[in-house]
């Protein structure tokens, strides 16, 4: 009921508003049309022929070469020489964890390839501990009689 009243009453408004909005934009753009005069002779050409101006270079003279006075040489700073050698504070030295890294590659690898893994573990089964391959590549058979 409530969606009747409003389109009941928010239609026309809308309508009245959209058109009072169109009769004032018409109003602004409006007025009265003036026929040009007739040009009693139409000249066209097709092909003008455009003629070149003249270029005008303008050329200055420059003025004799001025001597001029080289500046005098900045002034020295006052520093000391001194044979005192500053200590620099101890920084010590980083610790790195001796890890084992066994890793076994006598070929080069290419730059210009696709990507490929550098080093390729087999896969291990988490209960046995051993490694497995998928079933495509191993076979068990239990044949029983």
């Amino acid at each position: 009921m409530r969606v009747l009243t409003r389109l009941g009453v928010g239609l026309p408004l809308a309508a009245i508003v959209t058109l009072g909005l169109t009769a004032f934009m018409a109003a602004m753009i409006s007025t009265e049309f003036k026929a040009e005069e007739k040009l009693e002779v139409l000249d066209f050409q097709i092909n003008p022929v455009v003629e070149d101006e003249p270029i005008e270079i303008e050329v200055t003279k420059l003025d004799a070469f001025k001597e001029v006075e080289v500046p005098p040489a900045p002034p020295e700073t006052g520093t000391v020489v001194t044979d005192n050698v500053v200590e620099l504070p101890y920084v010590p030295e980083t610790i790195t964890p001796d890890i084992p890294i066994d890793i076994t590659f006598t070929s080069f690898i290419p730059a210009d390839t696709d990507e490929q893994p550098i080093l390729r573990f087999p896969p291990i089964h988490a209960a046995t501990g051993k490694p497995f391959w998928p079933l495509r590549c191993s076979f068990q058979c239990e044949c029983s009689r």
